[in-house]
């Protein structure tokens, strides 16, 4: 075997070890906190700069990948009964603002007046006993105060809000429908 060959058989090997070493030095300051904390502020500054762009790619995503989103949508909704909550309250909204020909003008928690553990934790001081997350779909979330009743955005923002939620049980809110009985 040639000199040549030699060397470059040994400088491929040194490599090979000199890389393995790097990639773990490296590895090894990615599980620093403090490099960890820099990389957050990083990607918070990223995506505050290009929030336009990614909401554009995220909605491309959307709508090339409907089979994967509706599946994730539907574990999500299965799993998370936060999300489940969410996405039911928000789709109410939609229906009622479309009903009327309104525009929704800011975010859904600022109409539903708290944060959703803090509606969860609403909703379930009201449980009827027998009623849990686990057969949410048994019981259902009703507006107490009907939001097709309102005349103006106003009044449906008020009605949005989450003093105006409370379980009942489906049967019992099927009987109730869209009316609303005033208390003395």
């Amino acid at each position: 075997m040639s000199i040549s060959v030699e060397r470059s058989i040994y400088n491929k090997k040194r490599y090979a070890l000199t890389r393995e070493a790097e990639l773990l030095r490296q590895a090894k300051i990615r599980q620093a906190p403090e490099y960890k904390e820099k990389q957050s502020k990083r990607y918070k500054l990223y995506s505050l700069a290009h929030k336009e762009e990614q909401a554009n790619r995220m909605k491309l995503f959307k709508q090339s990948n409907p089979d994967y989103w509706n599946q994730y949508n539907k574990k999500r909704r299965k799993e998370d009964p936060l999300f489940k909550l969410a996405e039911r309250l928000r789709s109410r909204l939609w229906h009622a603002l479309q009903a009327t020909n309104w525009v929704k003008t800011t975010h859904f928690h600022q109409y539903i007046g708290c944060t959703l553990p803090q509606l969860r934790n609403h909703l379930e001081k009201q449980f009827q006993f027998g009623m849990s997350w686990d057969n949410h779909g048994l019981w259902e979330i009703d507006h107490i105060k009907p939001l097709s009743l309102a005349v103006t955005e106003k009044e449906l923002y008020e009605l949005c809000h989450y003093t105006n939620l409370q379980p009942l049980w489906e049967p019992e809110n099927k009987r109730k429908g869209n009316s609303y009985e005033e208390k003395a």
